[in-house]
């Protein structure tokens, strides 16, 4: 009868020993909640509509869009951490996109902008009393507006040789819309939260 060599019962004796360790230290792996998946998982599909839907709506006469996403974390300067979804929305016929940022922890869109607007009839220069409608009807158009209970105007002047700088302002966050003042395109919207007074 041959015996086991020294080397082969220490080898056996450590592959025993961590058999134990991974056996007895393994924990049973927890459910994630629905915000842990939206902020480290890929984007849900309810979501991804969202985002569809607003693309077709600033590229309505585009094919097939390309969409890409990408998450990150904000730093804020209030030391705490912001979890967002940066969009593409690409039309490849036209070559335009737009861009989105997307809150994960308040579900709302912070930014949209889009490459090459809409290019409408260029017309007359639009007037101040029309671009503030104008910017009205584009923050309800991507869902800004839906975010406040009420706006009100902060601001409205000429920026650059054919653009309108618009903001609104409401109890928790301010609005800045940049509208082409000749065709009434959107060039970009945002909001941010007012900081604590």
């Amino acid at each position: 009868m041959k015996t086991p060599s020294s080397s082969s019962l220490f080898a056996a004796c450590i592959a025993t020993i961590a058999i134990f360790v991974v056996a007895f230290s393994a924990r049973p792996a927890r459910a994630p909640a629905e915000r842990d998946r939206l902020r480290d998982g890929p984007i849900d599909a309810r979501r991804l509509e969202r985002i569809e839907a607003l693309g077709r709506l600033l590229l309505p006469d585009g094919g097939r869009l390309e969409i890409s996403t990408e998450r990150m974390k904000v730093y804020t300067r209030y030391e705490t951490v912001e979890h967002r979804y940066t969009v593409t929305c690409r039309d490849p016929q036209s070559g335009r996109t737009v861009y989105m940022n997307w809150d994960v922890d308040r579900e709302m869109l912070r930014s949209v902008s889009q490459t090459k607007p809409q290019s409408g009839a260029v017309r007359k220069e639009l007037g101040r009393r029309e671009l503030v409608s104008l910017a009205g009807q584009w923050l309800r158009v991507v869902g800004i507006a839906a975010q406040a209970a009420s706006w009100r105007l902060d601001e409205a002047s000429k920026s650059g040789s054919r653009a309108w700088f618009i903001q609104w302002r409401a109890a928790d966050r301010i609005a800045t819309v940049m509208i082409d003042d000749q065709t009434g395109d959107l060039i970009w919207a945002q909001t941010y939260l007012r900081p604590h007074s």
